[in-house]
């Protein structure tokens, strides 16, 4: 009679415990959510987010408050989420630079990019785009790489700093295509940018938005671009796939949503069927497309297999070269 008033106890629980999350959910957002972006105000990713905060306020009638929290390349402002209460309450606008690159530069990760969150949405991505200097004799990717390999270690390769995509990628190149070349870090895109142009560095992996109007007025010259397919905004640009190295279809930055793990699954779906929503949405899309990048709008789980994926190839990367986050 014990063990039968116990079992009648649990499942009381348990039917109420449900009938709570089930509530939670459906008055889901009831006050402000806070979404809080790893870098400073003025960046890409700061002005995404605020556009699709926008959407989901006018959508839910509720706050959606965004927060920045850089520093240590987004660990800060991705930590303090990863230890937020799992409630909807407060979400990550964040980009693979921060989620999965910052953390494996770190001998003890802080937290685990997939494990450690809910991903809701990549909302974005935008490809990588190699640019070389005006006096390198090279319009395509074989003509650069047999350059590199007439002159081993005499060509200078460009990054926004150490441990940053532009700088794994172009180890990837290096490893893909054979050839030698000196990795030069600058302390941002605008200090590479001139570095380049000025014959210090000799190629640079950047993104179209950063380096297209600077090819357009004829200061640099761009050969190629990572990802699957090629850019929309610059349609005759080969991708590195159709230059003859792959390996760089899925190696682009990506801007997208998440929840701390553990967050309830009827309020990760919400918010994922209206981010999805919100990607479709024709002046979001357009904006987007403006701005250079593609709109993607994925769901949780193609979010999650695409950091599962893509996880593994950074890290390698990172090893390969002995990488760490400088202090």
């Amino acid at each position: 009679m014990i063990r039968v008033a116990l079992a009648l106890l649990s499942l009381l629980v348990s039917v109420s415990a449900q009938a709570q999350t089930s509530d939670a959910a459906a008055q889901y957002p009831n006050r402000a959510v806070r979404i809080v972006v790893p870098f400073p105000p003025g960046g890409p990713t700061d002005i995404y987010a605020r556009v699709i905060a926008d959407k989901l306020q006018t959508t839910f009638g509720q706050p959606f408050v965004v927060e920045n929290k850089p520093g240590a390349t987004g660990i800060i402002g991705t930590s303090f989420v990863a230890n937020a209460p799992a409630d909807g309450y407060t979400l990550l606008f964040g980009s693979n630079s921060s989620h999965v690159i910052s953390s494996l530069l770190q001998a003890k990760p802080p937290f685990d990019p997939l494990r450690t969150f809910r991903p809701l949405s990549m909302l974005l991505y935008y490809p990588l785009y190699l640019v070389v200097n005006n006096d390198v004799p090279a319009n395509t990717v074989a003509e650069l790489v047999a350059l590199a390999k007439a002159q081993p270690g005499k060509l200078n390769m460009g990054s926004i700093g150490t441990g940053s995509g532009g700088h794994l990628v172009i180890e990837m190149f290096k490893s893909a295509t054979g050839i030698e070349s000196v990795h030069v870090p600058y302390k941002g895109v605008a200090p590479a940018q001139v570095g380049l142009m000025g014959g210090e560095i000799h190629f640079l992996f950047d993104s179209i938005a950063g380096s297209q109007a600077l090819v357009e007025a004829g200061k640099m010259r761009g050969i190629a671009v990572t990802g699957r397919e090629r850019s929309p905004v610059l349609p005759n640009m080969p991708t590195l796939a159709e230059s003859g190295y792959d390996g760089f279809e899925d190696v682009v930055i990506w801007l997208g949503m998440l929840a701390p793990a553990g967050t309830p699954a009827a309020i990760s779906k919400k918010l994922e069927t209206e981010l999805m929503r919100i990607a479709r949405l024709p002046d979001v899309s357009t904006r987007i497309k403006e701005s250079s990048s593609t709109m993607v709008g994925s769901s949780a789980d193609e979010f999650a297999s695409f950091i599962a994926r893509e996880t593994p190839v950074w890290a390698e990367i990172i090893k390969a070269n002995n990488i760490r986050q400088p202090q």
